[in-house]
């Protein structure tokens, strides 16, 4: 069996953490969360190795795009998708054209979407990563 990749969420709302574990965990995912940007920068730092971070704009403490901001200093392979139950309009786009976040998803996230955008960001992940094919 392949390895499982990792997902870490993010997000203040344990209830929420709660929902997208148990629709994530599989044997597709492993599923790891965090209740703020400055445990899931520690979490981080342990595991070494994640995925695909899915954190919330609005968290006490570290905003999701100063989150994300670390995030693509120090793992910059890592997809970065933003969720929020706000209208973030104004911060939102200016962080997807910087190439802060890959993504973004209003709240309530529809999971089966999450789980599709997950699935075609690897993928385009996993192209840029491939080495240069020979034409022959």
């Amino acid at each position: 069996m392949d390895k499982k990749e990792k997902i870490l969420f993010v997000d203040d709302n344990e209830s929420l953490l709660s929902a997208l574990q148990y629709s994530f965990e599989s044997d597709e995912f492993e599923v790891l969360t965090a209740r703020s940007g400055d445990n899931a920068l520690s979490i981080l730092a342990k595991i070494q190795d994640c995925h695909v971070i899915v954190a919330d704009y609005r968290m006490p403490v570290m905003d999701g795009i100063t989150f994300f901001t670390h995030i693509k200093k120090d793992w910059p392979t890592v997809i970065r998708i933003l969720m929020s139950g706000h209208k973030d309009a104004d911060v939102v786009v200016p962080s997807i054209r910087s190439g802060v976040v890959d993504k973004y998803f209003s709240k309530p996230v529809d999971h089966y979407a999450l789980h599709d955008s997950i699935k075609k960001l690897s993928q385009i992940k996993s192209a840029k990563e491939l080495p240069p094919q020979k034409i022959y």
